[in-house]
């Protein structure tokens, strides 16, 4: 189970990278998350967010799919899909499905590449055992 994992993790990356010719950005999640994403310019991106505050065995990396709606002056809604997983434990470590819906919002008009990042994901994990989560943070596009 644990190669298998490795392996959906992999082409998961594999994809992000491939969706990423123009733009990159840099994430943020207050304490808890960092994130690498892909154009969301585009209708669909790409996320990786890796959860490092913790035991090296427990550390979190969670890829993700997501569909971007119209972008307007000042924000921009994303609805994605993806999963939770600990890639460094001994034992099976998926966690689980993630939905998250992302609220993206560039406050200052002559920097467009800085905005402010509202993100709420339900996750649904082992024996359908559900929980929400809530992330806040700052997000640089290079552009």
């Amino acid at each position: 189970m644990k190669n298998y994992l490795k392996l959906i993790l992999l082409l998961s990356i594999a994809l992000i990278i491939k969706s990423s010719f123009a733009q990159i950005s840099f994430s943020t999640y207050s304490l808890q998350a960092i994130g690498i994403s892909t154009d969301n310019d585009k209708k669909i991106s790409g996320e990786l967010k890796a959860f490092l505050n913790r035991e090296s065995e427990d550390i979190i990396l969670e890829p993700t799919i997501f569909y971007n709606f119209k972008q307007h002056d000042y924000h921009q809604i994303s609805v994605g899909i993806g999963f939770s997983a600990r890639p460094f434990a001994e034992i099976d470590g998926v966690n689980g499905l993630t939905i998250p819906v992302q609220l993206e919002i560039s406050p200052i008009e002559k920097v467009k590449n800085f905005s402010v990042l509202m993100e709420l994901t339900p996750q649904v994990g082992d024996n359908f055992s559900s929980e929400i989560r809530t992330l806040w943070g700052i997000r640089y596009t290079f552009r």
